[in-house]
């Protein structure tokens, strides 16, 4: 009845389980990706006489196999069996026939609807972008006290880089306080939750050519540089400073006044594994863009391998796994894309980026380098953030941090002097196509301007500041998408 045995009977039981604790609220059920319709037909079963929506296009999946590089295995199976075939027949035998189905792929099918969902479970292709995308399309709809599930949270996880971080990645990006059984994954709809929505972890991150480009040679176990021993901060530019982590096997790194840190970034970016002490203990949505299982993993080889050496298996393949991430997702490029597609932005041509204060924010000052790498002048920063640029004359030594890994790092031309006069007229002719305010903490110049000519959903809001009693959720209540780093 079944040829594979891709969803077992304890998940599915579990799955019944999430479909009960929705059973007294209006809305319908839908399964995205039903296949042969094993875990369908356990949902049809529990909620009769309600109908199920069964989404599939029966055509394998197709977008995973691009992603991948080649053929995924349910493109191989349909050419030997017809499954669609076997879903009718499992279905009229298994249920009492309370479903429907909807072959049409599940992007674009979801594009267009717009009726109360009360329980999906998402079961399709498992590359970040196809799941991200369709989290996104469902949330709009998705009533109080719904759910939101689906299956490969384990299978598909963040390391897969083949998958772009996969199921995982796209669950801990879109779902504040998700929760997993196994392989399952859901998130309810709990009150107020559709508008913390709006609201989005972000981390630092690290420009690609400081990044690099293979785990350098290694001629220490651990770097002398002890964070909270003040005796051991003796690098006084960015290259030594640099240099020492790259002939570390690890180095030491800690929670400051925030859990983030620009010392995490710089000890990846330079080969390096970080021991990161009770980095189990941060908040799931505090530096949740960080690979924390690989930096778990770290600790666990730090502490338990007294004689590891640098050519070991083990440090080779985690360090070059740390390394692959640092790349593909914590260079300050990633981090403004990652902006983009979160507030559905991904096609804007021209930012504004606005600064209150202009001295050194490490949150505000990489990511808007990464805006400018992608943008060059049509990510326009008023005021200007001058110790990001290559001027002369300038003491980027006595910057916060000596300026290293976030200073002088951008061609002058990058800055347009004419954008700045214009300033004004430009927003209420509407010249850019979002903005956005590096910390609104320091400072939210023109903001009344602003809101009376740009819709509240253009204008996005960052949080680079330490621990703190966060007024964030006012922010999201008027419409902006904020991005908070100590979430």
């Amino acid at each position: 009845m079944f040829h594979e045995n891709w969803y077992d009977d304890n998940q599915c039981q579990n799955l019944v389980n999430l479909v009960k604790d929705t059973k007294n609220i209006d809305g319908n059920i839908i399964e995205i990706g039903c296949w042969e319709g094993k875990s369908t037909s356990f949902i049809a079963n529990i909620c009769y006489p309600e109908n199920i929506i069964c989404n599939d296009t029966w055509l394998g999946n197709v977008e995973e196999s691009k992603v991948i590089g080649q053929t995924h295995i349910t493109e191989l199976i349909l050419k030997e069996r017809d499954v669609y075939e076997c879903f009718i027949n499992n279905m009229n035998t298994l249920t009492k026939g309370n479903y429907s189905i909807v072959k049409k792929d599940c992007i674009e099918w979801l594009k267009d609807y717009n009726e109360p969902i009360k329980f999906i479970h998402i079961d399709a292709s498992h590359e970040y972008e196809s799941v991200a995308e369709t989290i996104k399309l469902t949330l709009p709809n998705l009533v109080k006290g719904g759910i939101i599930c689906g299956d490969d949270f384990l299978s598909a996880n963040i390391e897969r880089l083949d998958l772009h971080g996969g199921v995982e990645r796209a669950v801990r990006e879109f779902l504040p306080n998700f929760k997993n059984i196994n392989n399952l994954w859901y998130w309810k709809n709990e009150e107020n939750k559709i508008s913390e929505m709006s609201v989005f972890p972000i981390t630092f991150s690290i420009p690609e050519e400081k990044i690099v480009d293979v785990i350098p040679i290694k001629t220490k176990y651990q770097s002398s540089l002890i964070p909270g021993q003040i005796d051991t901060y003796i690098y006084q530019n960015e290259k030594d400073y640099y240099d020492q982590y790259k002939d570390s096997m690890f180095a030491i790194t800690t929670k400051k006044a925030g859990w983030d840190c620009m010392r995490h970034y710089e000890i990846l970016a330079n080969g390096c594994i970080p021991y990161f002490p009770d980095i189990e203990n941060c908040p799931s949505n505090t530096m949740a863009l960080l690979p924390k299982e690989l930096l778990i993993k770290a600790n666990s080889l730090y502490k338990n391998n007294p004689i590891l050496t640098s050519d070991s298996e083990e440090y080779i393949s985690l360090s070059n796994q740390l390394l692959d991430y640092t790349k593909n997702h914590l260079t300050t490029e990633k981090m403004a894309k990652y902006i983009l597609t979160k507030t559905n932005h991904a096609s804007v041509s021209t930012i504004l980026y606005l600064s209150g204060d202009t001295a050194p924010d490490y949150l505000r000052c990489v990511t808007l380098h990464g805006f400018k790498k992608i943008f060059g002048k049509d990510c326009h920063d008023y005021p200007m953030i001058s110790h990001l640029y290559q001027i002369k004359n300038m003491n980027y030594g006595s910057l916060y941090g000596k300026g290293m890994s976030y200073s002088n790092i951008l061609d002058i031309d990058l800055h347009s002097n004419e954008f700045d006069k214009t300033i004004e007229s430009d927003i209420k002719n509407k010249k850019y196509d979002i903005i956005i305010y590096g910390s609104y903490h320091r400072g939210i110049p023109y903001y009344d301007l602003v809101m009376s000519c740009y819709d509240p959903k253009n204008v996005i809001l960052l949080c680079g500041e330490d621990i703190h009693n966060c007024d964030y959720m006012h922010w999201a209540n008027r419409g902006h998408c904020v991005f908070v780093r100590e979430l």
